[in-house]
């Protein structure tokens, strides 16, 4: 067996390198991209970078990726141009050295995001008066008129999409339209942050479909597993899960029906009846023995209702996530109101006064601010939605629920319930829809939920 010895100086480069530990002088480099920040990346010799990308070209898309999350997660909460400046006069030596479609699109959206900045971008998203738009796009587009490759034009015309976003749908929508057909390479998918222009819509892209015919015919699929209730409750919460979200959260469902018997839980199962028997058989089991084990009840104002997948769903996961908005409307006639939320949120405290709290609102979201506001799929978070009867004496619902239906289809989804609820607040603001923030929800996601989720799908 051949035998490697290394020397490593002080500065972390390797002497006397053979071909392997050539290996590891390139991952340790690509690993320092990833980490760096805007000043440390500078430390990072260029010609040095430039060779061990063309040895490991995956792994320095991966880094870009991870940079530009990192980036969008600091600008939300501290929007600085100098930050992005710093980053891009770093990659700007790198492009003469290196020919690449993901660090082409990566550069234009930091160039492009700066310029945004430099002209008013966060005072634009905070002040209702949006004179000061059309200056920023002249800009922004005397900067991306001397884009010559695919995918920085790609990167561009997904900024002006997210800036459209703000005054005109149907212009925003035509930049993700011409976006989608140039990015062949799938770079917006692959940077993920971006995921959600893939089901931005204009009107007319809905009421030209059969997302009517569509929603009819899934709201008439929904099916009561449990006896229907008559509404001797004033307040339901929904809850939509798939099988294996069931069997992650189920226990924590039926705890907080056993301790909150006043609210009556409804469970909407999205699969077919046998899948669902089941589950509530081996949910039957645990509730026998947590009534054991701490001595305070079989619930009874748990209830489950079940829907199938449309055959039309490319992406199931996107069906689970948007299923409870199909069900809230037969809820309503049971509920006057109802309070929509993901099985992996834990109350912190009793959450009977904050249900109190929010009890005359036709309907509410969570809603982004700063940076963040600027993606419409980010706009508004779809993990907690109060709703009452009143928002049936509107079209909100039926908004809603028609631009899930057209999206459902698309081959990349995730994200479309939260374009839906942008959509829908754009069509019927300022009447039926507040902000969520202010009302000091005691619902949280616990960080430990995806150890139980990896625990789970180890074991499948």
């Amino acid at each position: 067996m051949q035998k490697f010895k290394f020397q490593r100086k002080k500065d972390g480069r390797w002497s006397d390198v053979s071909g392997y530990a050539k290996v590891l002088d390139t991952t340790r480099l690509l690993n320092d991209l990833m980490r760096a920040d805007a000043s440390s990346a500078a430390n990072i010799p260029v010609d040095e970078l430039a060779e061990a990308i063309s040895r490991a070209r995956d792994r320095f898309h991966l880094a870009l990726k991870k940079i530009l999350r990192n980036l969008n997660d600091r600008l939300a909460s501290q929007p600085n141009s100098l930050v992005i400046s710093r980053w891009r006069k770093y990659f700007a030596q790198l492009e003469p050295l290196v020919h690449d479609d993901y660090l082409d699109y990566f550069t234009a959206a930091l160039e492009l995001l700066e310029c945004a900045l430099d002209n008013g971008l966060c005072e634009i998203i905070a002040d209702t008066d949006h004179t000061k738009l059309k200056p920023l796009m002249q800009r922004l587009d005397s900067c991306a008129s001397e884009y010559q490759s695919i995918p920085a034009q790609i990167s561009a015309l997904n900024q002006f999409g997210k800036i459209y976003s703000l005054i005109d749908r149907s212009a925003a929508a035509d930049c993700f339209r011409l976006m989608k057909v140039k990015d062949q390479g799938n770079l917006v998918p692959y940077f993920y942050s971006d995921m959600g222009s893939q089901t931005y819509y204009s009107q007319r892209d809905i009421l030209d479909s059969e997302a009517e015919d569509r929603t009819s015919a899934i709201c008439e699929s929904l099916r009561w597993i449990s006896p229907e209730k008559p509404g001797d409750k004033d307040l339901g919460v929904l809850i939509s899960v798939d099988s294996n979200f069931f069997r992650i959260y189920a226990w924590l469902i039926y705890y907080y029906a056993q301790q909150l018997p006043e609210i009556d839980f409804n469970v909407l199962i999205c699969g077919d009846q046998a899948e669902a028997e089941q589950l509530l058989s081996d949910g039957d089991r645990f509730v026998e023995g947590l009534n054991a084990l701490n001595r305070s009840g079989v619930p009874t104002n748990i209830n489950f209702l079940r829907i199938p997948v449309p055959s039309f769903v490319v992406q199931p996961k996107t069906f689970y996530a948007s299923a409870r908005f199909y069900a809230a409307r037969t809820l309503l006639d049971v509920f006057p109101r109802l309070y929509l939320m993901d099985a992996d949120l834990m109350f912190t405290e009793d959450p009977t006064r904050y249900f109190d709290r929010i009890k005359d609102i036709p309907f509410a979201a969570p809603e982004n601010l700063g940076l963040t506001y600027l993606s419409p799929w980010r706009r508004y978070l779809a993990g907690n939605i109060p709703l009452n009867r009143s928002i049936l004496e509107t079209d909100f619902m039926d908004d809603l629920l028609n631009y899930t239906s057209h999206g459902l289809s698309a081959r990349q989804s995730w994200m479309l319930d939260q374009n839906a609820i942008t959509y829908a607040v754009e069509l019927n603001f300022p009447d039926t829809s507040v902000s969520l923030n202010s009302f000091n929800r005691p619902l949280f996601p616990p960080k430990f939920r995806s150890t139980w989720e990896q625990n789970f799908f180890s074991r499948q």
